[in-house]
């Protein structure tokens, strides 16, 4: 199908495969790309969400979109819109989970948190790992899901 122009409400838009574009671009949705669908005499914006990617669902990236859900609505938004909230969420949740992979065995060693321990004393080797657990997981939310 050929590009045209079309004039609604006084905005001319260049039209390509029912997908209406804005020659001027005034609003922020339009500078980033976004562009209209007609839906009988209404344009609404074209807001598919690129699929390119599998959904994050680790427990980080779901706390991080939620972060941006509720408090960073604009940045969510404009992510949404560009298609790059999936690859932003999946980098959370990898520095995440490096993060955590590498500071366990640092603070173990540090703690003296060591299998002998843990064949002797079950309890307390659970105690130690679930508090250096929680202590990551801090400076995890801290640092990268609410930063």
């Amino acid at each position: 199908m050929m590009m045209k122009i079309e004039t609604m409400a006084g905005i001319e838009y260049q039209v390509e495969n029912g997908i209406y574009n804005p020659v001027i671009k005034t609003s922020t949705f339009e500078k980033e790309g976004g562009t209209y669908l007609l839906d009988g005499e209404i344009l609404i914006p074209n807001l598919k969400v690129a699929m390119d990617q599998e959904p994050v669902v680790g427990i980080y990236a779901r706390a991080r979109k939620r972060y941006l859900e509720e408090n960073k609505k604009a940045m969510y938004s404009i992510m949404i819109i560009k298609g790059t909230l999936q690859s932003h969420l999946l980098e959370v949740e990898q520095r995440a989970q490096r993060l955590l992979e590498m500071e366990t065995p640092k603070m173990m060693k540090q703690l003296q948190v060591t299998e002998d321990l843990k064949k002797q004393d079950q309890m307390k080797w659970v105690g130690i790992m679930n508090n250096i657990k929680q202590t990551i997981e801090e400076e995890i939310y801290k640092e990268i899901v609410f930063n």
